[in-house]
């Protein structure tokens, strides 16, 4: 197992107490916290499978807390470099402690305690990109003691991934080809979050991103799949006022037609994948603030995990 830290540990808070009769002297063991974002067998689809900076871990920082007290027996923070996994090596008395673990999110050194820690912010375009790595954070407690030397984090991320993985041509043959050009994410949440999930009091809506779509015409009955799907991200949308708008675009006999579509109010969570299959079947908007008729499009979501497979499992 390595190290990386740049701080130097509280190991004062886990020193042996100075008391030297034999009643007194609390054992120290060695405990290893094995910090994964996703376990090696999920069972993926191939839409779910991640590109390298979704799941890379760049840096770490930790808090660990005796669950008795609530008093932080140890906090610090890594560089890790970009790695797929961060083996944390701690020497801990026999007891049951607290942790809370951040991948790639602001640093939770200064931070007073656990509780204090969830509520730092994430702002969503300096800890949500290939650059910096996705945020990704867990809690959780586990017990150590001579027969219990190590547990597994399984990180979870603070963005829900929306992604369109197919796109079918279902117009009128007459029509000719449909010619997707741009899917964009209207309002997307981009700050503020905290560390534990929390939209603060008056949450931001980005402007909207659009990625665009080249090269593709798809023939009356064709259907196009995205071996890897389009992909946009959001915070979780649950108790906002306005639903998250995505927008297709295409060109239909050269004209360029909008479809929006409103995603179910809360529809959005952490750690999730929406995945959307879409077909067209009528002429959407040609303007791209005024609702598509009813029936332009018809669309298929489906919501789960970030990786089919995706368990927690706090210790072994």
């Amino acid at each position: 197992m390595r190290k990386c830290f740049e701080t130097i540990l509280l190991s004062a808070a886990i020193i042996v107490p100075a008391a030297c009769t034999g009643s007194d002297i609390q054992e120290i063991h060695a405990f290893g916290l094995e910090i994964v974002p996703v376990p090696d067998d999920a069972a993926r689809a191939s839409y779910t499978d991640e590109l390298p900076e979704e799941g890379i871990i760049r840096t770490i920082g930790y808090i660990i807390a005796d669950s008795g007290t609530g008093k932080v027996v140890d906090k610090g923070r890594a560089n890790c470099g970009g790695v797929k996994s961060f083996p944390l090596d701690l020497r801990l008395p026999s007891g049951t402690y607290d942790y809370l673990v951040v991948a790639n999110g602001p640093d939770i050194f200064s931070c007073a305690g656990i509780s204090d820690a969830l509520e730092t912010e994430v702002p969503f375009s300096e800890f949500n990109n290939a650059y910096n790595g996705f945020c990704m954070s867990e809690t959780g407690s586990f017990s150590s003691d001579r027969t219990k030397r190590s547990a597994v984090c399984h990180l979870k991320r603070l963005v829900c991934r929306i992604c369109l993985r197919s796109l079918r041509n279902a117009l009128p043959p007459e029509l000719g080809d449909f010619v997707p050009e741009f899917f964009a994410v209207g309002n997307p949440v981009t700050a503020p979050m905290t560390l534990g999930g929390r939209l603060t009091a008056s949450p931001q809506r980005g402007a909207g991103s659009e990625i665009r779509i080249s090269g593709i015409s798809i023939p009356p009955g064709g259907r196009n799949v995205w071996d890897d799907p389009i992909r946009q991200y959001s915070y979780p949308d649950h108790g906002l006022p306005k639903p998250t708008v995505l927008t297709l675009a295409g060109r239909v006999g050269g004209i360029l037609y909008y479809y929006p579509i409103l995603l179910e109010e809360g529809g959005l969570q952490s750690n999730c994948t929406y995945s959307l299959d879409l077909t067209v079947c009528g002429l959407g908007s040609s303007d791209p603030l005024v609702p598509a008729d009813k029936g332009a499009l018809e669309l298929s979501a489906t919501l789960q995990t970030w990786h089919d497979g995706y368990t927690h499992s706090s210790e072994i």
